[in-house]
């Protein structure tokens, strides 16, 4: 299944996980055939595209309909970032962070991790941060955290939380969702 906020696996648009996955305070009420009927009619209207991974199916933004999703929600572009999280063992713990702007990027590794951590910054070409919103560049941060700094109490930590949401939820990957590692857009409120 996807996590990103340009696409989804059906099962992410349902109602029970649309909220989490969209990161909004509302969802819908429709079942899974009438959610499928309004999926075909946004791909005939070229809002979306599907797309396969693994045979399974993913709706993806298209330009336009990201296009139409910009002028609704109204982003602050200067503002978008996606961060990431790999740990690769019990005593190490990956960050990056891919943003619009070396200043987003660098407010964001300085709040994390709140340790001391070695920490790289670049400027690369834009490979599809937003796929359907093209960018010259893209600054990118990483920031490596080992054990010594606090990292075995919180990866423990993270460990257990994720423990508890599966087994509460019945679903490997709930935490996912429930921890929110996926990407956030910071948007303007309309006045």
């Amino acid at each position: 299944m996807s996590y990103s906020t340009e696409a989804a696996a059906f099962p992410l648009l349902r109602d029970k996980h649309f909220r989490g996955q969209w990161n909004v305070g509302y969802s819908h009420d429709l079942n899974d055939d009438k959610l499928r009927i309004n999926l075909q009619s946004l791909c005939e209207d070229n809002v979306l595209e599907i797309k396969y991974f693994r045979g399974q199916p993913s709706y993806w933004m298209t330009p336009f309909g990201g296009d139409l999703w910009s002028r609704e929600r109204c982003p602050i572009w200067d503002r978008y970032c996606v961060e990431r999280y790999k740990h690769p063992n019990p005593h190490r713990q990956l960050m990056s962070v891919q943003a619009v702007s070396p200043q987003i990027r660098d407010d964001f590794l300085e709040r994390w991790p709140i340790f001391p951590a070695r920490r790289r910054t670049a400027t690369i070409r834009d490979l599809g941060l937003i796929k359907w919103r093209p960018l010259g560049q893209v600054f990118v941060g990483r920031s490596d955290l080992r054990a010594g700094a606090g990292l075995e109490f919180r990866y423990l930590g993270w460990l257990e939380s994720r423990s508890r949401i599966e087994s509460q939820s019945g679903r490997r990957d709930a935490h996912l969702v429930a921890i929110g590692f996926r990407a956030t857009t910071i948007c303007a409120e309309k006045s």
